[in-house]
């Protein structure tokens, strides 16, 4: 029995009393507002919902749109589905993927219709009408569309520059596959060179004849030749690009340690090659100058960083720097190796810091010959005292790097993490480029196919790069970097990664080198390294302006193409001196060698 809140009559059902409101003047919608008064507001967009009864009330939603955003009717979706096929979602379950299978292979022939060439034609015949593009996503306007639509929803350009979306999708895998890279999971790995073999008949895909077939055959339809980069029209492209690129890192500041803006426009800048000079403003005194960028070279304030002048400035700005840690030195010491100087020592660590200055210790202006700095190095280990050597524009171009490597061997460091608590993931050369640029003395070195870093709380801080040798072919691999993050210690990350090489790629033995400006090799003998031999001191070249370079860019055979002045019947070093070069010495390198049992 129903009652009726108005004149307290009984009825036997609502629907009996909904005829009866209306004696009282009433529609149902009115009666239920006023005595019965449920929400008549949507649960998920909140707008109002359309009346039903006043058995019913109001739909709990104001669209069907809303129905299906509804986490309500998400959870009875899926309990239906979990009941009736063992899955969240009807096409997850296996028989799901059967019936779809079956009904594509029925319809056009294929698992996918994708993979059907009559529907690919329909396909990107519709994108051409619509689009004026095979593929949608080459027309600009879609291009500019999606990246509107990221910056509104994730504030990026696109959705997974968003770090929450990253973490997210790191998140979802781990917990699906218990690794945060689908690739590491072993059944998947399996599962993949399985699928390979069967398909092409290789573990890879790439490395089948089939892929390379279809690549030389798109490649040869496309530019007509075999590798892209040998069609003229591509390596206009690339230089376009790579000028466009370049110039992007320039005026944010990037390429320029934020220290410098630009005075000059796209349509002026040439490139970094030829030291071709360009106007720039220095931000810390406001000076106008002109300098080249060519080879990693920074420009150069002639007021900020004078050259032949300004080095023992930045020696006491070393001094400074140890000083604001609350560490005690002694400067220009002469009692330890006498007669030679130590720019500075700090006798509680048994450090000694040499600031090699580009002008003072070059072998013609400053005198300082092959040995010299391996002399100093030798004399303070005799001592007990690691030699740590700066170069000039190693404290100009790199000052972070610098700092972070002078708290590292001062046990300053602000970060302290274990590797044990790291996981470990395989990165591609790129990303491992950009973080040893950030966090090697040496930059990133040779491009290598196998780059591993350690990942701790979702973040990067420390990579290791593999390489077949560069020097010597008689051995398997070569490590050629392994850096942790500035400021950062990552206690057993070395061996962690080590020894996960070489667990996964079973080399016979490992090569790799220390470089006595600033290592000892400590490391390389924690980890059961053997060392095989000292090679001889290197050099560098340095020209009119201090700029260090690599002696590989200036080799016998390249100079004609170089110098302004070149004759064939001298060797490199009296060419490099006819055209007013001078050379810096470094100390050389250890040479570890790692036998895998």
């Amino acid at each position: 029995m129903v009652k009726c809140k108005i004149c307290e009559k009984e009825f036997k059902d609502n629907r009996a009393l909904s005829y009866h409101v209306k004696s009282h003047k009433l529609t149902s919608r009115e009666y239920y507002d006023k005595y019965i008064g449920e929400s008549n507001k949507c649960n998920v967009c909140g707008k109002e919902t359309r009346f039903i009864s006043i058995t019913s009330g109001y739909c709990d939603h104001c669209s069907y749109e809303c129905t299906r955003k509804s986490d309500v009717t998400k959870k009875k979706r899926r309990d239906t589905c979990n009941k009736k096929f063992g899955s969240d979602y009807f096409f997850s379950s296996t028989k799901g993927k059967i019936k779809v299978k079956e009904g594509n292979l029925k319809k056009y022939g294929v698992k996918n219709p994708a993979q059907s060439e009559e529907i690919k034609a329909k396909i990107q015949a519709t994108n051409l009408e619509r689009y004026g593009e095979s593929c949608v996503l080459k027309n600009e306007d879609v291009k500019k569309k999606i990246k509107i639509t990221c910056l509104k929803k994730y504030g990026v350009t696109h959705h997974l520059k968003d770090p929450n979306i990253l973490k997210k999708q790191i998140e979802t895998v781990r917990k699906k596959f218990g690794v945060c890279n689908i690739a590491k999971n072993k059944d998947i790995r399996n599962q993949i060179i399985k699928t390979c073999i069967e398909k092409y008949g290789n573990p890879s895909v790439f490395g089948s004849n089939y892929f390379k077939e279809i690549v030389i055959e798109k490649f040869l339809n496309n530019f007509g030749v075999i590798n892209p980069m040998k069609s003229l029209e591509i390596r206009k492209l690339h230089s376009k690009i790579q000028k466009r690129n370049m110039f992007k890192k320039i005026k944010s500041g990037q390429r320029t340690n934020y220290k410098y803006v630009p005075l000059f426009s796209y349509d002026e800048f040439k490139g970094v090659h030829h030291k071709h000079k360009y106007l720039w403003f220095c931000l810390n005194c406001s000076t106008k100058f002109n300098d080249h960028i060519d080879d990693g070279h920074i420009p150069r304030c002639p007021i900020c960083v004078p050259i032949n002048k300004g080095f023992s400035k930045m020696e006491k700005e070393i001094s400074e720097f140890i000083q604001s840690l609350n560490i005690d030195l002694i400067e220009n010491d002469r009692h330890i190796i006498p007669p030679k100087e130590l720019d500075i020592y700090i006798p509680s660590h048994n450090l000694a810091i040499e600031f090699d200055g580009l002008y003072w210790h070059s072998e013609i202006t400053g005198r300082k010959n092959q040995l010299y700095h391996l002399e100093k190095t030798e004399q303070c280990e005799e001592k007990g005292i690691q030699l740590l050597h700066i170069f000039e524009d190693e404290w100009i171009n790199k000052p972070l790097i610098v700092k972070s490597m002078i708290k590292n061997k001062l046990g300053k460091s602000t970060q302290r993490m274990y590797g044990r608590k790291c996981e470990i993931v395989q990165i591609p050369f790129r990303d491992a480029r950009y973080f040893f640029n950030q966090n090697h003395i040496q930059g990133c070195g040779t491009p290598s196919k196998l780059c591993f870093g350690l990942m701790y709380d979702m973040n990067l801080v420390a990579v290791a790069s593999f390489s077949k040798p560069r020097y010597n072919k008689k051995y398997d691999y070569e490590l050629v970097r392994y850096a942790t993050k500035r400021n950062t210690s990552v206690i057993g990350g070395f061996s962690k990664l080590l020894s996960y090489f070489v667990k996964n790629f079973s080399p016979k033995n490992i090569l790799s080198y220390a470089d006595r400006r600033y290592s000892t090799g400590g490391v390389y003998d924690k980890c059961g390294f053997t060392q095989l031999k000292t090679s001889k001191p290197n050099y560098f070249y340095i020209e009119k302006d201090l700029t260090r370079s690599s002696r590989v860019k200036y080799q016998k055979h390249k100079l004609s193409q170089i110098l302004d002045i070149f004759d064939p019947i001298l060797t490199e070093w009296q060419n490099m001196q006819l055209n007013d070069y001078d050379r810096i010495w470094d100390c050389g390198n250890l040479v570890f060698l790692y036998e895998c049992e």
